[in-house]
């Protein structure tokens, strides 16, 4: 319509043009590393540690500090009250405004090499971890291993008694799956056992 909103997958937030070019100008008042964290923390998520940003980024702590202050400044993000090396985009639209921008490739080579630095530095952190492992794996193209993180974060939750988490993720899993598969055949005996 003429005010710039437009029908998207189910899930996906409609970005409003205007919203979008405004977004795209408060990231063209950046400098190019900063404008560069930004982009990356994009592809990690509406909310995203800045220590796995450092990582992702191969860059200083004064690095991600400089960027972030930018990105504060130009009100894109906001700092995270609850946890003190945390962030989050100001809005899910700001941070799919950016997405956007972001050719399919770099979105695959961000989320791979995030993974990376995931996987080195968060492996140990239980199904949290495994849930923010699949999106990147999802966002990178390989469902194999977001089916697999998600199978692995289930199964934690469900160690813990969270059933009510672990059914929709092995919801997810399952849709990235052929049932044929050993994976498949997996994911379907722990959805099992939970349902029941």
């Amino acid at each position: 319509s003429t005010d710039g909103w437009r029908v998207e997958a189910a899930g996906v937030p409609a970005v409003p043009r205007r919203f979008a070019e405004l977004v795209r100008r408060r990231m063209g008042a950046l400098d190019e590393p900063a404008a560069h964290a930004i982009r990356v923390a994009a592809v990690l998520g509406q909310r995203f540690d800045t220590e796995l940003l450092r990582t992702a980024l191969g860059a200083s702590v004064d690095a991600v500090a400089r960027a972030m202050r930018a990105g504060l400044r130009e009100q894109l993000v906001t700092p995270d009250r609850s946890e003190p090396n945390a962030f989050e985009f100001r809005h899910a639209l700001t941070r799919e405004a950016i997405r956007e921008e972001l050719l399919p490739l770099e979105r695959i080579e961000i989320a791979r090499t995030a993974l990376i630095a995931l996987e080195l530095d968060r492996a140990d952190l239980g199904d949290s971890f495994g849930e923010q492992a699949a999106a990147l794996a999802e966002e990178a193209g390989d469902t194999r291993r977001a089916a697999a993180f998600l199978l692995r974060a289930a199964r934690q939750a469900q160690e813990r008694g969270a059933l009510s988490s672990a059914g929709p993720r092995l919801n997810r899993a399952w849709s990235f799956v052929d049932e044929g598969e050993d994976e498949g055949f997996e994911i379907g005996e722990t959805l099992l056992s939970v349902l029941a």
